[in-house]
């Protein structure tokens, strides 16, 4: 009887309660493409970029403040996260010097869902560097940062929901606002990596930044742990504890 009682009163505070905090967990994964943005590069005529598919995929921890806020920390492994540099070196010989890293990240996220379902989300990712290949399967990690930071921020909806699971599809952009180039890789000098001047004729006066650039859809599968309550976009929220 006192475990009757006990939950009828515990169901009448949560029917009453105007903030509701739950956490979920979830697993995604996303497809998508990353560049390597260098200013100096871009204006080269002589190198084309070539673009090559990531994908990535993890899980996820939230706490929901209430149906609209959310703070989550994710653990995310990216694979192929890649670029193409075609050009010719100095024996005439074209080149395609693909750049593969193997990556670690770990995004901290503000959440805000929209009463429609919609969400937006914005926060820093960090990022750790586990291998970096050329073409020829060469190691070339030393010619990059083996941390860094991005910014992350993306969109997307609520696909559908049962009870307290339920899925969604966005799309996520990341960008480093710093140089991921390293002293080995030629940081602050005009012979720098992928391109040096033992095969690459330049004629580079000036040094620009290597800044990555990622665009990935994604997918996730949550459940959640909250109080029972049915929220604005139609799905739910319980505690089980």
């Amino acid at each position: 009887m006192r475990k009757i009682l006990f939950l009828i009163l515990f169901l009448s505070l949560c029917q009453f309660s105007k903030a509701q905090m739950f956490f979920d967990f979830g697993v995604k994964g996303g497809f998508g493409g990353t560049w390597l943005f260098n200013k100096t590069m871009m204006n080269d005529n002589k190198i084309s970029y070539g673009g090559n598919p990531s994908y990535a995929f993890g899980g996820k921890v939230s706490v929901n403040f209430n149906e609209t806020y959310a703070v989550s920390s994710e653990f995310i492994y990216s694979n192929l996260v890649s670029q193409t540099f075609k050009f010719t070196n100095i024996s005439s010989t074209d080149v395609n010097r693909k750049i593969t890293f193997n990556i670690y990240d770990v995004p901290v996220l503000f959440r805000k869902n929209g009463d429609s379902g919609n969400f937006f989300e914005i926060g820093p990712q960090f990022s750790f560097v586990q291998k970096v290949k050329d073409e020829t399967g060469a190691d070339v990690a030393e010619n990059f940062k083996s941390t860094y930071t991005n910014v992350l921020f993306g969109f997307g909806h609520y696909l559908f929901g049962v009870n307290s699971f339920y899925g969604t599809l966005g799309v996520r952009f990341t960008f480093n606002p710093t140089d991921i180039i390293s002293s080995v890789g030629g940081k602050g000098q005009t012979n720098f990596y992928p391109i040096k001047s033992s095969e690459y004729a330049s004629n580079y006066t000036d040094y620009a930044s290597t800044i990555p650039i990622t665009a990935m859809l994604m997918m996730e599968f949550n459940l959640d742990f909250g109080y029972f309550a049915k929220s604005k976009c139609k799905r739910r929220a319980f505690i089980m504890f």
